[in-house]
């Protein structure tokens, strides 16, 4: 890299979290691209040579969070922890960031297509983690025996819809049940505990 793609570069990321920053406190949506081209000292046309629209913007920030969690739960799956413990460390942390990521993706002038870019980053990366945190239950013989792909994709797919109908109705002051027990029905479905997963935090 040159130390014009380097400058280049080192722009976009600036932009990028000015970005995220709006992101988490809610303010994307009413911010200009001349607001944040103000903020990161860099034109307007910059902004749109670098990233295309607002739109474009806003998935490249969303895309950055997501491969940074991607890349914790590489982490976790590589530290070797109890199984357990692997598995409920990610199905709670992957809860509270399906809320920030859904938070995120209102704040977009068309929702239905970053839903749809979102649905295909996690199609093409996140499914691949979640096979590979599957396999190594079952090498540990916590899954239950012959379970295809397709089953595992298809049971992963129904937790997720349910996951998101979750978060919206934990915004209203009458939540059916708790994140803890949501996670509960996760691993054991009506019949089970939660005594093999709930273990200390590190």
């Amino acid at each position: 890299m040159n130390g014009f793609e380097r400058r280049t570069e080192q722009k976009k990321q600036l932009i990028l979290a000015i970005t995220k920053e709006k992101l988490n406190h809610d303010r994307f949506h009413t911010a200009t691209i001349k607001e944040i081209a103000k903020e990161a000292k860099v034109s307007q046309v910059s902004i749109y040579n670098y990233f295309g629209s607002k739109d474009e913007l806003l998935f490249e920030a969303i895309g950055e969070m997501m491969e940074e969690q991607l890349k914790r739960y590489e982490h976790l799956l590589e530290d070797q922890m109890p199984y357990p413990k692997l598995m409920y460390t990610v199905m709670m942390e992957e809860m509270k960031f399906i809320k920030v990521i859904n938070d995120c993706m209102k704040q977009s002038a068309d929702i239905v297509a970053m839903q749809e870019r979102v649905d295909r980053f996690l199609e093409m990366k996140f499914i691949p983690f979640l096979l590979k945190l599957v396999q190594r239950g079952q090498e540990e013989q916590y899954m239950a025996e012959g379970l295809r792909e397709d089953e595992l994709l298809f049971y992963f797919n129904m937790y997720q819809k349910a996951m998101n109908q979750f978060q919206e109705t934990g915004r209203s002051d009458h939540a059916v049940i708790s994140e803890e027990r949501f996670i509960q029905f996760f691993f054991k479905g009506l019949m089970g505990d939660m005594r093999d997963a709930k273990i200390e935090k590190r």
